[in-house]
């Protein structure tokens, strides 16, 4: 039963992971305005994804604001200059998660996704 419930927010979540790289490859060139901000909005609904994968059956506004305070987080500790994170973000797959260098429009990008990730789930009824 809680596989059911999880399913749904599974395959958003490999769907955006793909879109998100998908929109960082050299296969499309975006204007610079929606290159600039789109991978962003795109992995901030990716975490919304991925908590409603961890937490199916939490509200939609609990699933939200958990997403936030991660993704938040992560876009935070690029303020943090310890060694231990610099190489951690060495490494590509760790860079895409921990990104490089605060930047304050991100905080507003993820806002963005996370909230677009929400009406997703509301108007398709993920978390139903």
């Amino acid at each position: 039963m809680m596989l059911k419930k999880r399913l749904p927010f599974v395959i958003a979540f490999i769907f955006t992971i793909g879109l998100g790289l998908f929109v960082r490859s050299s296969w499309v060139d975006f204007p610079v305005i929606i290159d600039e901000y789109l991978g962003d909005i795109i992995w901030g609904g990716m975490t919304y994804f991925l908590f409603g994968m961890v937490f199916p059956e939490r509200s939609l506004r609990i699933k939200a604001l958990i997403a936030l305070a991660f993704s938040y987080s992560i876009e935070l500790s690029q303020l943090l200059d310890y060694e231990w994170l610099e190489t951690l973000r060495q490494n590509r797959f760790m860079a895409l998660i921990l990104g490089f260098g605060f930047k304050f429009s991100d905080l507003l990008c993820y806002t963005v996704g996370i909230g677009l990730a929400l009406v997703i789930d509301k108007l398709f009824k993920l978390s139903a």
